[in-house]
């Protein structure tokens, strides 16, 4: 999930990409101007090619041997201007095999009998316009249909392995694969920060492009977060779970805290001796751990866990399966992580007003934040409370898209009723961290308002809980409308 107030960290990547390479900056506003709706079939093809064989579309000797290779492999009709794809260029043309003549000789008849600047716009959106011209065009398959979508012009981002790299060591990808489902994640991930940041897609897609090294030449002094990161170049290594967890400082020593062989160095024998306050995450964890793997000791393999997970919140929302399957992490050492995030979930959750009562708004989101730290669906609660407004349970009514078909009042109100609750608050969660109410939201509230006065159980407030504030309807004026 894409911290959706951390615009901060876009502006400070896209300024040091810029300043590290001048000619960055020509390729975003280019980025910028959706050329698509005026694209031509040749070009088209002539793109469709450059994407088949992963030629940069800003380097014009390549451009002039992709042109003679679409004449040379899909001659135009006798009535087009043959004279707009002569070419006089003695450079030598790349060798091709049948089969690849055969897909590209396919994939330039579909471009001219259906083409792009007709279907783009009846598509909706990057996800589907993939989609289409992987189904549809032979020779561009899995990444090839992106980097094809976004050479015309289209508003795309390219899913490849470096730009996933840098959304999994940012904590904005679970992690990389280059299947369609994967794809899939990562473009969906980037159109996020798109929205987050409020910056046309394509141009996160050149500025990553740049950043990473995945292209394009002219931007190349801009790489940093590379295969072999420079990470005390980055500008954004505070919020990298990769420098925090692997990198190197500038002396060439491991940011890992890994244990040595000397005894008072290892991590138990630490904490006994300093306090938990002397430990980093990498060895309070190797200390639930106990021991590592064939191939590492237990920071090391700790480490690896909290790189791959990104952060504290991710590892807390992954399953017990999800953590088995790291190699050197079984099926006892993954639920002893779990139950140890869990009684530091249920500390933090009980860690409300010194007496217990509830007195505000902010009372029940400082109680309840710890409950949604990673929730990837939403859940809708009931807090009953006494005359004192202590909260006497908390109850859990449903999970999923809030709606009043999930959300009843019988279900919601029954157990208020058998406790006799003096009052009731409701809370839901907003797993994209933002907390402003839906249409369902307002519509749920004066429902169940209404179903609290009929049984004589005052709803005191409905809380939505956001990744880092929250939304109360009683504060806004808006719980009795």
């Amino acid at each position: 999930m894409i911290p959706y107030k951390q615009v901060d960290i876009w502006e400070t990547l896209k300024a040091f990409a810029v300043d590290r390479a001048p000619g960055l900056a020509p390729l975003i506003d280019e980025a910028r101007c959706p050329s698509w709706q005026s694209i031509e079939v040749l070009e088209a093809q002539v793109l469709a090619l450059m994407a088949y064989l992963d030629w940069d579309p800003h380097s014009s000797p390549a451009r002039r041997k992709a042109r003679r290779l679409v004449r040379e492999i899909a001659p135009p009709p006798p009535d087009e201007n043959a004279s707009s794809i002569r070419e006089t260029s003695p450079e030598p043309m790349v060798e091709l095999d049948g089969k690849q003549r055969a897909k590209l000789a396919a994939t330039f008849e579909w471009i001219r009998n259906d083409p792009p600047i007709e279907w783009l716009s009846r598509i909706s959106g990057p996800q589907a316009a993939a989609a289409y011209a992987a189904r549809n065009a032979k020779a561009l398959d899995g990444l090839r249909a992106h980097r094809w979508l976004a050479h015309v012009g289209y508003p795309m981002a390219v899913p490849d392995q470096a730009r996933q790299r840098f959304l999994m060591r940012m904590g904005w990808l679970e992690q990389t694969r280059q299947t369609k489902e994967g794809r899939s994640r990562a473009l969906a991930a980037m159109e996020e920060l798109a929205r987050a940041v409020e910056t046309p897609l394509p141009e996160i897609n050149t500025v990553l492009g740049a950043f990473t090294g995945a292209d394009p030449e002219a931007a190349r002094d801009a790489e940093v977060c590379a295969v072999k990161p420079r990470c005390q170049q980055c500008p954004v290594n505070s919020h990298c779970a990769y420098f925090r967890y692997t990198a190197k400082d500038q002396n060439g020593e491991s940011r890992n805290l890994i244990a040595t062989t000397r005894k008072e160095d290892r991590p138990r024998e630490k904490f006994e001796r300093e306090g938990g306050d002397a430990l980093g995450e990498a060895e309070l964890l190797a200390i639930l751990l106990r021991t590592g793997s064939g191939r590492e000791n237990a920071v090391d393999l700790a480490a690896r866990l909290l790189r791959e997970a990104g952060t504290l919140d991710r590892l807390a929302a992954m399953s017990i399966a999800e953590i088995s399957r790291i190699h050197g992490l079984g099926r006892v050492k993954a639920i002893t992580i779990k139950a140890a995030l869990e009684l530091a979930r249920r500390l933090r959750e009980t860690s409300g007003a010194e007496d217990g009562a509830i007195r505000s708004a902010a009372d029940v989101f400082a109680r309840l934040r710890p409950r949604f730290v990673g929730a990837k669906k939403e859940e809708f609660l009931a807090l009953l409370l006494n005359t004192k407004n202590e909260i006497t349970r908390i109850v859990p009514i449903s999970k999923g898209t809030l709606n009043q078909s999930l959300v009843h009042p019988r279900e919601a109100f029954t157990e208020a009723v058998r406790d006799t609750a003096h009052a009731v608050i409701f809370a839901h969660n907003h797993p994209s961290g933002d907390p402003t109410p839906s249409r369902d939201d307002f519509a749920v509230t004066n429902r169940l308002v209404k179903a609290g006065d009929i049984v004589g159980v005052r709803v005191l407030d409905h809380i939505v809980i956001g990744a880092e504030t929250y939304y109360s309807f009683a504060d806004e004026g808006k719980l009795r409308e």
